[in-house]
C-alpha cells in the first residue's frame, strides 16, 4: 500500500496578490510616451541610436548593414522618444517604426523601382522569415531580446555579463538540441551521461548531449528556465534538468547570465540559462507560416547493416491582429525521430558488476598493492563487455505564444511550451569475466597475475527513458508614470521515467537445479591493451562461446523487470514594480516577491523471475532453444572484434517475464509486499518564499548596481520506513515517516560597468550564490539490514544537510576594436562551502559513519571547494571574393578543487565535470544566399564521478579522456521561401566518449564508438 498523495494547488497567495493588483491598476489612465530629457550630438548613426534608446528608456531594433554608412544629427530638448529617433534620421534617409510602447524599429526606404530591362531582376529575399542580425538596444529587454540579436553586441549593451545565442548563432551549428548548442559558449561542458536512473556507459552510449555544466560547476548549480520561468527537476537524485528534451530550433534566443540579477531565483551558483521562446511580433510579415522537413542518418549504424535513419517534421505559424496589430500569435509544432545503433566497451561496469580488475603483480599471493607502489600502474581489467547499443527516440515539442497590448494600458501574454521525449535503448553485451585469479611467484619474489577460468556470457538490457518538460507563464504588464508593474503566474513539470526496464543473460557457467555448469580453463591475462584500447585474449573456445551464445550458452532467469518514476511540479506567483529616472544619478529602483511551492514524487520497484532451467524442470536450455535470438550482428564490434552479437527478441522476452511471474517475483527491497512496494518510494514537497530589491545608478560613465534577494525555504519529505526486526524475525512491516528542512538564505549583490565609450564595457560583480541540496539527499528511505560483519546497517537521508554557498567574483571586459573585431575576456573565482557530488545519495562505503555497534550510510556535506578560470571570446569578418568570411572562437581555462569530507574520496580533488581546457573554433562563409560553416570543439580531461572502486586513496576517481570533434554545416536560400540545411556531426569519426579509472590509466575504460552523423532539412517559409 502506498501513502496518501497530497493534492497539488495553485498558491491562494499568490492568485489573490495578483487579482488585487491588477484590480487596483487596471483602471488607470493609459501610459503614454512620456516626453524625456535627451542630449545626443552628432554620431556615427549607430551610436546615436543607442545614445537616444538609452535615454529614453526604450528599445530600438536595427540592422548594422542599415546604419553602418550614415551619420547621426544632433538632438537636444525635450521629446518623445519617437521624435527624438525621427530627428537622429532626418539625414539617413531611413524612417523608424513604433512596434509597442517600448519597441522601436529602424525602416529602410522601399527598393526604386527598376526600369524596364532585358536582364531579369532577382527576386526578393523572404520577409516571412524571423528577423535576423538585429542589433537590440535597451537597458531592460536585453535581458529579454526578443529579436535576433548579435551575440556580441546583445551581451556588450547589457547590464552584466551575458553569453547570447540568437535563432541563427543555432542554426549555424550541427546541434541536435540545446545542450550541444550551449557548447559554443565560453566555460559550457556538455555532458553525454545522465543523472537519472541510468547513467555512465548506459546513457553515454546514445552519444547526444544530455547536460550542460559551466565554469567547474556540475548541472546542478545552473538555474535553467524558459521564459523566466524556472524549469521543474525532474531527475530522482539531482536538481538538473535534462536539457535535451528541448530542440535547437525552438527558440528565438538563449540568454546565459553569468552573474544572475536579483530578480532571479537565488538557487544558482554557476550560471542562469533563460530560453527565449518567439513571439508573433520577432516577424517582419503580420502573418507567416513555415513548413519544414528534416531527415538523419546515423553512419555507425550501417556498420551493424542496421538502421541508423530517422526523420522529423516541423510548423511554425504566427499571426499578428486587431488595431494596429496590437495582438499576437505564435504556435509551432515539431516532431522527431531518430534511430541509432553504437558500438560499446564497458570495461569499468565490468570491474564494477562483475569485480573485473585486479593488479597485475604483488609481492604477496593474495594479490595486494604492494607497500609504496602507484595503483594505476600496476591496474588491469580481468573482465571486458563489449557490445552493441541500438534505439530509437521519439520527440515532440510546442510552442504557443499569445501577446496583446489592451486601451486600459494593460499589456499581457500567455506563453506555454512541452516537450516530450520516449528513448528505446537496447544494449547486447558479450563478456568475458575472468575467475579464480591467483598471483604466482616468478622467481624474483615478484607474484605475477594469472587467470585461471572464464566465465563466458552475454547481457541484454534495456534503459527505456520517458521524458517531458514543460513550462507555462500568464503574466501582464502595466506602465504608470515612470512605474511598471509586473505580476504573474507560473507552472513547470518535469518528467524522467524508466519504464518497463527488462534485462537477461545466458553463460557458460549457469548453476541451478538442474545444471551445474562449469567455466572454460584459462592461464594468464585475459584482457591485453591495444594503444590502450582493451582486447580480450580469446582461445578457440572461448571464442566459440562468444560468436554462437545462442547455442552454447545457458538461459539464467526469465527476465528481471523494473518500473521506475520521477515527477516534479512547480507553481506559484511573483510580482515585480520597477522605477526609471531618465535623469539623476538613480535611473532604476526594482523590488518583487515570489512564492513558489513544488511536489516530487519518485518511485522505484523491481521483480526478478526465477531461472528457466527451474521453471521448465529440466537443463541445457539455450536462447535458441526459447526463441529468444532472431539471427546475429555479422561483427560485435565493426573494425575492432569479429565475433557475432545475437539479436534479441524483445517482445519474446517480456511475454516470458509475464508469464512466468509471481508474488515471489517481486523483491524490490525486501520479503514483505508492502515493503517492496513503497520501500524505494519517496514525496516531497518544497516551498519557497523570496523577496528582493535592487537599483541602479549611473554616475558619469559609471553604472552601481546593487541588491539583495532574501529566499525562505521550507522542505518537507515522507518516505518509507522498515524498522530494525526483532531477534528471531526476518522483517516486519514499514510505516511512512517524514522529516523537514528549512533553510533562510540572503543574497546581496554588487554590480559595476564602466563604458568608457559606446564600444567598450569593463565589469566587475561580487554576488552570494547557493544550491539546496536534492530531495532524495534529504528523505530517502529508512531501512536496517544485516551486514556482513553481523551488524545492523541503517541506511536514510540526512535532513540536516547544510545548502552549497559560493562567493562570486566575475571581472570583464568586453568591446569592438577599430578594425572591427569582437572580443571579451573573462575572470572569475567560486568559493564554495558545504560541497555536496552528486553521487552522494549512492551507497559508497566510504560514506558510512560507524559507531560502537551500529554503521549509518547518509549524505554528508563535504568541506570548501574552489572554482577559478579565464574565458577569451573573439570573432572578425573578412571581405573575401563577394562573400563575408568570419573566423571566431572561444577558449577556456578552468581550475577546481574541493575537500570531498574525508581522506579516502579527497581532501583536495577535482570537482567533477570541470575540463581543465574548453576550446571552440568557428569559420564561417557567406556568399550570396549560401552560407558553409566548419567547426572545431575542444574539451579537456575532466574527472566524472568518484571513487569507482571503493578502494582505500582518492586515485579510483572516473575521467574522461580529452575530445576533439570536427563538424560541418551548410544552408542554401534556393529560393526566396525555401531553404536547405545540412550539417554533418564528427567528420573525423572520432570516439565520442572514452572514460577510464585512474587519471594515468586506460586499464579499466568505458568507450563508445557512435560515428558520423548527417542531417538535411528542407523548410518552406510564406
Amino acid at each position: 500500500m502506498s501513502g496518501p498523495l497530497p493534492s497539488i494547488y495553485l498558491p491562494r497567495l499568490a492568485t489573490v496578490m495578483t487579482v488585487i493588483v491588477m484590480t487596483a491598476t487596471i483602471w488607470a489612465p493609459a501610459a503614454q510616451a512620456a516626453p524625456r530629457r535627451f542630449d545626443v550630438p552628432a554620431l556615427p548613426l549607430e551610436q546615436a541610436l543607442r545614445r537616444v534608446a538609452e535615454q529614453g528608456q526604450v528599445q530600438i531594433l536595427f540592422s548594422g548593414d542599415q546604419v553602418r554608412a550614415h551619420a547621426g544629427a544632433a538632438v537636444s530638448g525635450t521629446l518623445e522618444p519617437e521624435a527624438a529617433f525621427r530627428l537622429v534620421l532626418a539625414r539617413s534617409g531611413l524612417s523608424i517604426r513604433q512596434i509597442d510602447r517600448r519597441t522601436f524599429i529602424v525602416v529602410s526606404p522601399p527598393a526604386p523601382p527598376v526600369a524596364a530591362r532585358p536582364v531579369p531582376t532577382p527576386p526578393p529575399v523572404d520577409t516571412a522569415e524571423p528577423v535576423r542580425e538585429v542589433v537590440v538596444v535597451a537597458q531592460r529587454t536585453i535581458l529579454n531580446p526578443r529579436q535576433d540579436t548579435d551575440r556580441f553586441d546583445g551581451s556588450l549593451a547589457a547590464p552584466q555579463a551575458t553569453a547570447l545565442l540568437s535563432r541563427s548563432d543555432v542554426e549555424r551549428t550541427a546541434a541536435r538540441n540545446v545542450t550541444e548548442a550551449l557548447g559554443v559558449l565560453p566555460g559550457v561542458t556538455v555532458l553525454n551521461t545522465g543523472r537519472s536512473f541510468s547513467g555512465g556507459v548506459d546513457s553515454a552510449s546514445r552519444a547526444e548531449g544530455l547536460f550542460s555544466a559551466f565554469r567547474g560547476l556540475n548541472t546542478e548549480f545552473n538555474l535553467n528556465m524558459i521564459d523566466g520561468v524556472s524549469l521543474a527537476q525532474g531527475l530522482p537524485n539531482s536538481r538538473g534538468v535534462q536539457l535535451n528534451l528541448l530542440p535547437p530550433t525552438g527558440f528565438q534566443s538563449i540568454v546565459l547570465s553569468k552573474v544572475p540579477t536579483p530578480d532571479m531565483d537565488g538557487d544558482v551558483i554557476s550560471a542562469a540559462i533563460d530560453f527565449r521562446t518567439p513571439s508573433a511580433h520577432d516577424f517582419r510579415a503580420r502573418q507567416h507560416l513555415s513548413l519544414s522537413v528534416s531527415a538523419y542518418d546515423n553512419r555507425r549504424a550501417r556498420a551493424y547493416d542496421a538502421s541508423g535513419q530517422g526523420g522529423g517534421i516541423g510548423v511554425e505559424y504566427t499571426r499578428r491582429f486587431g488595431r494596429d496589430e496590437r495582438f499576437g500569435l505564435y504556435f509551432s509544432h515539431t516532431e522527431d525521430r531518430r534511430r541509432y545503433a553504437n558500438s560499446e566497451i564497458a570495461g569499468i561496469m565490468s570491474a564494477q558488476n562483475d569485480a573485473g580488475w585486479a593488479y597485475l603483480s604483488s609481492d604477496s599471493p593474495k594479490g595486494i598493492l604492494p607497500a609504496g607502489a602507484d595503483p594505476q600502474s600496476l591496474l588491469t581489467a580481468t573482465a571486458l563487455n563489449v557490445g552493441a547499443s541500438t534505439g530509437e527516440s521519439r520527440a515532440r515539442y510546442d510552442v504557443l505564444t499569445l501577446t496583446g497590448r489592451f486601451d486600459s494600458g494593460w499589456e499581457g501574454w500567455l506563453r506555454a511550451t512541452a516537450a516530450h521525449n520516449r528513448t528505446d535503448q537496447n544494449s547486447t553485451l558479450s563478456q568475458t569475466v575472468g575467475r579464480n585469479l591467483s598471483w604466482n611467484d616468478d622467481g624474483s619474489g615478484r607474484y605475477r597475475l594469472s587467470v585461471g577460468s572464464v566465465s563466458t556470457r552475454l547481457w541484454y538490457e534495456t534503459n527505456p527513458d520517458l521524458a517531458s518538460l514543460s513550462a507555462v507563464s500568464l503574466g501582464a504588464r502595466r506602465q504608470t508614470g515612470a512605474w511598471t508593474l509586473t505580476p504573474s503566474l507560473f507552472f513547470s513539470q518535469g518528467r524522467s521515467d524508466r519504464p518497463e526496464r527488462i534485462e537477461a543473460s545466458v553463460r557458460v557457467d549457469q548453476m541451478d537445479s538442474y545444471n551445474k555448469a562449469q567455466r572454460r580453463p584459462f592461464s594468464g591475462l585475459l584482457i591485453g591493451y591495444e594503444n590502450g584500447f582493451p582486447t580480450p585474449q580469446l582461445t578457440p573456445e572461448l571464442y566459440a562461446d562468444l560468436d554462437s551464445v545462442g547455442e552454447r550458452l545457458l538461459a539464467r532467469r526469465a527476465g528481471q523487470f523494473t518500473v521506475q518514476t520521477s515527477r516534479q511540479y512547480r507553481q506559484g506567483g511573483r510580482f515585480d514594480a520597477e522605477y526609471t529616472a531618465d535623469a539623476g544619478a538613480l535611473r532604476q529602483l526594482a523590488f518583487g516577491v515570489k512564492w513558489t511551492q513544488s511536489v516530487r514524487e519518485v518511485t522505484d520497484r523491481d521483480w526478478t523471475n526465477a531461472y528457466f532451467a527451474d521453471l521448465l524442470g529440466r537443463g541445457g536450455v539455450t536462447w535458441r532453444d526459447l526463441g529468444l535470438i532472431r539471427g546475429y550482428y555479422d561483427d560485435v564490434f565493426p573494425g575492432r572484434f569479429d565475433w557475432r552479437l545475437p539479436k534479441v527478441d524483445h517482445d519474446r522476452l517480456a511475454d516470458y517475464f509475464h508469464r512466468y511471474v509471481t508474488a515471489q517475483s517481486f523483491d524490490t527491497c525486501a520479503t514483505l509486499s508492502v515493503n517492496n512496494d513503497n520501500c524505494n518510494r519517496q514525496h516531497g514537497r518544497e516551498t519557497v518564499a523570496a523577496a528582493y530589491l535592487s537599483a541602479r545608478w549611473v554616475v558619469g560613465r559609471l553604472e552601481i548596481a546593487p541588491g539583495l534577494r532574501y529566499e525562505q525555504t521550507r522542505i518537507d519529505n515522507r518516505f518509507w520506513v522498515i524498522p530494525a526486526p526483532p531477534a528471531g524475525v526476518t522483517e516486519v512491516p514499514g510505516h511512512w515517516g517524514q522529516s523537514r528542512t528549512a533553510y533562510g538564505v540572503g543574497l546581496p549583490s554588487l554590480r559595476l560597468n564602466y563604458r568608457p565609450d559606446e564600444a567598450h564595457v569593463w565589469r566587475l560583480a561580487l554576488w552570494r550564490g547557493y544550491t539546496r541540496p536534492a530531495f532524495m539527499l534529504l528523505g530517502s528511505g529508512v531501512r536496517y539490514q544485516p551486514a556482513d560483519d553481523g551488524t545492523s546497517l541503517l541506511r536514510q537521508g540526512n535532513p540536516a544537510l547544510k545548502p552549497v554557498t559560493a562567493l562570486n567574483l566575475d571581472l570583464a571586459v568586453e568591446g569592438r576594436s577599430p578594425g572591427g573585431t569582437r572580443y571579451s575576456f573573462g575572470a572569475y573565482t567560486k568559493r564554495l562551502e558545504h560541497y555536496l557530488f552528486d553521487s552522494g545519495g549512492s551507497g559508497s562505503e566510504l560514506l558510512f559513519g560507524r559507531t560502537v555497534d551500529l554503521r549509518s550510510l547518509s549524505p554528508r556535506n563535504g568541506g570548501q571547494g574552489v572554482a577559478q578560470g579565464l574565458e577569451a571570446e573573439a570573432r572578425h569578418d573578412w571581405a573575401l571574393a563577394g562573400g563575408t568570411l568570419s573566423l571566431g572562437g572561444t577558449l577556456s581555462r578552468q581550475w577546481t578543487h574541493v575537500d570531498l569530507g574525508s581522506d579516502e574520496l579527497g581532501r583536495k580533488i577535482a570537482m567533477q565535470n570541470a575540463p581543465d581546457w574548453l576550446a571552440n573554433l568557428t569559420a564561417t562563409y557567406r556568399y550570396k544566399r549560401a552560407t558553409l560553416t566548419l567547426s572545431a570543439q575542444h574539451t579537456g580531461a575532466y574527472l566524472a564521478s568518484y571513487n569507482a572502486l571503493y578502494t582505500p586513496g582518492d586515485w579510483d576517481n572516473v575521467w574522461v579522456r580529452p575530445a576533439t570533434r570536427l563538424d560541418l554545416a551548410a544552408d542554401w536560400q534556393v529560393r526566396p521561401h525555401l531553404r536547405l540545411s545540412l550539417s554533418a556531426t564528427n567528420l573525423t569519426g572520432a570516439y565520442s566518449y572514452w572514460a577510464h579509472v585512474g587519471k594515468d590509466s586506460l586499464a579499466l575504460s568505458d568507450i563508445i564508438d557512435s560515428g558520423q552523423r548527417l542531417s538535411l532539412s528542407l523548410r518552406y517559409a510564406y
